[in-house]
């Protein structure tokens, strides 16, 4: 039977017994089962006849051995799990049942000199505890004289859970496998424990040293990947943060940044700029059970030095955390807050080098000495992004001087300080008085994320609850070495994501260019150089000069249309002119406008499917509306006389088309048959936008025309305000969905999905008023100056802020803006034939602005990309020739066999590094190449062609498709292009 490849679930089906049976085949002798003598299967080989009822469950094709053979075999694998065959069954043996002894001391052999006495030890290996007799070496070398037990352990690849009395050992491959298995999958310590002791013979013993090795093992891997045990100064003299894995992409002095960086202008000295994100977790919680350990790693890591740190926390007291600005912010409430029961509220980081937990909250003090911690040793000016960053750095100034003069910034850096608030946070504070915080229009910030730290937290999520439980030193250490993880996989994947995120930011660059282009044709070259000149002021100074970014908010809504009509109709009274009646003409077109909108609303309920309850409440409200528009209709006599005649024409024409409906349907002429009036939705009300073109050019109904294209423009702009609004409410509760919702059960979903679609239901409803006032303009004045701003209303233009396909809105910088983001509002009281165009150009200065931003910032991305690029490489040689160089530090009184360990370390190392740099370049340098432009870093052992470190100017050059010319130099000209 032939088992088809591509559908291998059906083929094991039909193979399903024959499977079934090899398996259960595998739990008897097998072949030998037919004889009645099982043989020896090495004996055999030999001529000997000895009988065989051994096998090894770890060895390949399951021989049977016989006692002598089986531990002869495994002399050096005396790890492996042996059975034998007690003529029923196959049991559990061991090799030290059969007397195998293990030597140590000799790579396997026997010692001449061996101990006086044999000792058991429990070995914890990948395939379960062992029971293994061993004898130490008792030889004398001259190199080293008596190698102490615990090193010959070391050496035999076991780990000792002690140094005296050694009973307990692990193998470091046992140590390696589990340290993989918690980076990766987060399992516990405890469940890889317990799995050991179910492979073993599910006996439930307890082996209590594993934790305890297992910490000393992630020391001992911190040190050694760190280049530790490289120095001779010693491990006690490693200086605090240095076990840390570095991003390669940041600046670092003396490592990737060229040497003349300092002296670089202005447009290309951004690039050397070094980016952090400050943010704290308050799910990496430690419950206080009063646990007193020991530190193995105290400020080496990622964690600052915990005495240190809670000196100066208790050195500052009680400080309460006050919010000045108008949004909510977690990180403030949360300062605030007591957090009984547990030690630690949660953990505080300054990404990529910098964490320390937090006693109680996201204080200002905590957060201080986590961010002047990562910039000791720094010389670059700093681009800080914070959720509060508004908040946060009003004193940050003042507050350095509380802390020790080390750790001080001097006032030149502090002024150097630049600050943002990551995107889906600046959202929550809104725009007013936030564009100085948002990553979008800041200039020399590119396409910043700024919430890079949020994929480290969810990393480190899920080991959250095994660490509560944690003393709190093992748990700085384990969260050190997670760090490190992600750290390295950052390093890892940053060949694809440079060159994914440039090839982005080439075509992003590329597509707003032609739109800022394109928007730019509405708006003469002075009104351009104005907003150009606006844009710079505020750069110069965003907290002083005026925002370019904020839309003028004088503009005119239904109310204000509203009252300049009714001011005009006391005016007319004040002149002797009176109303024709005691209902004046505003009021009278505001009911008939209400009425209408009733009238949609009806409509769209109706379409929607109805139970018997709904069915009732529709009819109620059809009566009740029906009641209202009789009584307008008396009002309507006076003011529109017209109306009644076309009113009798409809209501014939409506019963004549029932009647004849009727007839054809009812051929019988059935008594019971009903004949059912028109729905009161789909009467016409006859106001003016309605009526005929001579009817509305009649006097008493002309003003009325006027007064309802008024209302009709001011109704259109706010139903455009309504839609925006919900539709940032939308996009806003689809990112509450995917951040806090998702994954939590059916019950949430439904509750936030009922959210959404009560939203989308009232933006149906603004865009049905919005039509019907854009469809009386075309009637009541359709060549007005309203025509420049407001457009048919197709559901595809119902979209934003960003792009909201699916439930995964993007960032502002890359969607192209629907038309009613850009549209500006009327003014109260301008002329409704002439709109004076610097008026219309400065309503869109805004817009202009934004736009302006988003090639800006794409185009600084390109540089920022390039330089980040560049670094990797140079950095990744750098760490090439620095672990070559520690290969040559300890040269004193070391055992030969220790120099070659540590020469092989780090020459395996620096062969990786450069594996790297190699790597990346060649994976990069064909996107420059298609676009004829040369990444002129390419490392030193590269077999391409050698090229001088370039200068800045050539370095700020931003790569841009073929069609679209170079730019060293991100500024706008008055025509509003980049140059």
């Amino acid at each position: 039977m032939q088992i088809g490849a591509k559908r291998p679930n059906i083929s094991h089906i039909a193979a399903v017994t024959w499977y079934l049976d090899e398996v259960i085949r595998r739990d008897g002798p097998g072949n030998n089962a037919a004889s009645s003598a099982m043989k020896c299967n090495m004996c055999r080989k030999e001529g000997l006849d000895t009988t065989g009822v051994y096998w090894c469950l770890d060895c390949d094709g399951c021989q049977l051995l016989c006692a002598c053979c089986v531990t002869e075999d495994h002399s050096i694998r005396s790890l492996h799990n042996i059975e034998k065959w007690n003529h029923k069954y196959f049991e559990q043996c061991s090799l030290r049942e059969l007397d195998l002894v293990v030597h140590l001391g000799h790579e396997g052999r026997k010692c001449p000199n061996p101990g006086h006495r044999k000792t058991k030890l429990v070995v914890g290996h990948t395939n379960g505890f062992h029971e293994v007799d061993v004898i130490f070496c008792a030889c004398i070398s001259q190199e080293e004289g008596l190698v102490p037990d615990w090193t010959q352990l070391l050496r035999h690849g076991w780990f000792p859970a002690s140094r005296q009395r050694i009973n307990t050992t692990f193998t470091i491959r046992m140590l390696e496998f589990f340290h993989e298995l918690t980076l990766q999958g987060k399992t516990s310590l405890y469940d890889f424990h317990k799995t050991l002791c179910r492979v073993t013979d599910n006996s439930g013993r307890v082996t209590s040293w594993l934790h305890l090795v297992l910490r000393q093992w992630r020391n001992l891997q911190l040190l050694k990947r760190s280049g530790r045990g490289h120095e001779p100064n010693g491990i006690e003299k490693t200086p605090e943060g240095a076990c840390i894995i570095e991003c390669a992409a940041c600046p670092h002095l003396g490592r990737n940044l060229p040497e003349d960086w300092t002296n670089a202008p202005p447009h290309v000295a951004w690039l050397y700029v070094l980016f952090l994100m400050l943010d704290a977790n308050f799910r990496l919680k430690l419950k206080d059970r009063s646990f007193k350990d020991v530190e193995l790693s105290a400020g080496w890591g990622y964690f600052v030095e915990d005495s240190k740190y809670q000196s100066f926390i208790g050195q500052m007291g009680q400080q309460q955390e006050v919010n000045s600005c108008s949004a909510e912010h977690n990180a403030i409430r949360n300062a605030n807050v007591p957090h009984g029961g547990y030690l630690v509220s949660g953990t505080a980081g300054c990404l990529w080098n910098g964490l320390a937990d937090l006693q109680k909250g996201e204080k200002y003090c905590t957060m201080d000495y986590i961010l002047l911690s990562t910039l000791i040793g720094t010389s670059t000016a700093v681009f800080l992004t914070y959720d509060i960053a508004c908040q946060y750095s009003k004193n940050f100034a003042r507050r350095v001087t509380d802390f020790p003069p080390c750790m001080r910034l001097d006032s030149p850096r502090v002024s150097l300080l630049r600050w943002a608030i990551p995107g889906k946070h600046w959202r929550v504070h809104g725009e007013k008085d936030h564009s100085q915080f948002s990553l979008n229009y800041l200039p020399y910030s590119g396409r910043t994320y700024g919430e890079g730290i949020e994929t480290g937290w969810a990393h480190m999520n899920p080991v959250s609850m095994s660490m509560k439980e944690m003393a709190p030193s093992a748990r700085r250490e384990v969260l050190n070495d997670h760090w490190s993880l992600w750290n390295w996989q950052k390093t890892l994947g940053f060949g694809t994501l440079l060159l994914r995120n440039l090839q982005q930011a080439v075509n992003s660059q590329v597509k707003h260019e032609a739109i800022f282009k394109d928007f730019n044709k509405t708006f003469s070259s002075e009104t351009i150089a104005k907003w150009k000149e606006d844009i710079e002021r505020w750069e110069a100074d965003p907290f002083s000069s005026p925002d370019p970014f904020i839309e003028d908010g004088k503009s005119a809504t239904l109310n204000e249309i509203k009252l300049m009509i009714a001011t005009e109709e006391s005016l007319d009274v004040a002149r002797g002119i009176l109303s024709l009646h005691k209902v004046s003409p505003l009021l009278f077109l505001q009911i008939g406008l209400e009425l209408e909108d009733a009238q949609h609303v009806i409509r769209l309920r109706a379409k929607t499917k109805q139970s018997p309850a709904d069915l009732v409440s529709l009819q109620t409200k059809r009566n009740a509306l029906a009641h209202r528009i009789e009584a307008w209709r008396k009002v309507q006599e006076v003011y529109m006389p017209c109306a009644g005649a076309l009113l009798d024409a409809w209501t014939a024409s409506a019963a004549a088309t029932m009647d004849d409906n009727d007839n054809s349907n009812n051929n019988d002429n059935n008594d019971d048959d009903v004949v059912m009036p028109a729905h009161v939705e789909d009467i016409p009300l006859f106001l003016p936008s309605s009526l005929p073109a001579h009817l509305r050019a009649d006097g008493s109904v002309k003003s009325l025309t006027q007064k309802e294209t008024w209302l009709r423009v001011a109704i259109a702009d706010d139903a455009l305000a309504d839609i925006r609004h919900l539709c940032r409410t939308m996009a806003g509760v689809s990112q509450f969905k995917q951040l806090n919702v998702s994954g939590t059960g059916q019950k949430a979903n439904t509750r936030v999905q009922n959210l959404y679609s009560k939203f989308k239901g009232k933006v149906t409803t603004a865009a049905t008023r919005y039509r019907a006032a854009y469809a009386a303009l075309q009637v009541l004045q359709p060549d007005g100056d309203w025509t420049m701003r407001l457009r048919a209303l197709a559901d595809k233009d119902i979209t934003g802020p960003g792009n909201n396909d699916g439930d995964r809105p993007l960032g502002e910088g890359h969607h192209k803006m629907s038309w009613i983001w850009l549209v500006p509002r009327s003014r109260a009281g301008e002329s409704t034939n002439n709109t004076d165009p610097a008026e219309f150009g400065q309503s869109m200065q805004a817009k202009w602005s934004k736009i302006c931003a988003h090639v800006r910032r794409w185009a600084e991305e390109s540089q920022l990309l390039q330089e980040e690029m560049r670094r990797v490489v140079v950095f990744f040689d750098w760490k090439a020739r620095w672990w070559r160089e520690q290969a040559r530090l300890r040269c004193g009184n070391i055992s030969a066999s220790l120099a070659s360990g540590l020469t092989a370390y780090a020459e395996k190392q620096a062969h990786m590094y450069e594996a790297l740099s190699l790597k990346f370049y060649n994976m990069w340098n064909p996107f420059f190449t298609a676009r004829r432009l040369l990444a002129q870093w390419a490392p030193p052992h590269s077999t391409s062609t050698q090229h001088p470190q370039p200068q800045p100017e050539q370095r700020a050059r931003a790569p841009v498709e073929d069609d679209l010319e170079e730019y060293s130099d991100v500024s706008i000209t008055s025509n509003g292009d980049l140059e």
